[in-house]
């Protein structure tokens, strides 16, 4: 992710198996799911946004691949999974049918 002025804000790697989310060289989120983690990198940038800056989000298409697989493997689109995070990250103490 970067900001309107092109510096890289935040990204994306690999720890071990997991996926994890980086700010500023810190681990600030991730997990085993590409598709959680790719929720969470959306949901950054709708932060970022709402708080004046803009953003640009880009991935590699290995990354984006596994999102979508981990994503139907929870019988969604990725968009779709995308969407349900947003939504249970603007209404908090939301839980997800999977985990009740």
């Amino acid at each position: 992710m970067k900001d309107a002025d092109g510096r890289v804000i935040a990204g994306i790697g690999r720890q071990g198996s997991d996926w994890v989310l980086v700010i500023g060289n810190q681990v600030i989120g991730g997990g085993a799911s590409a598709a959680e983690v790719m929720a969470m990198f959306h949901c950054l940038a709708d932060i970022q946004q709402k708080d004046g800056g803009g953003v640009f989000n880009s991935y590699t298409e290995t990354f984006k691949a596994e999102a979508e697989r981990d994503a139907l493997e929870q019988g969604m689109t990725l968009d779709a999974y995308v969407e349900r995070a947003r939504a249970e990250m603007a209404e908090p103490g939301t839980e997800s049918a999977d985990e009740v």
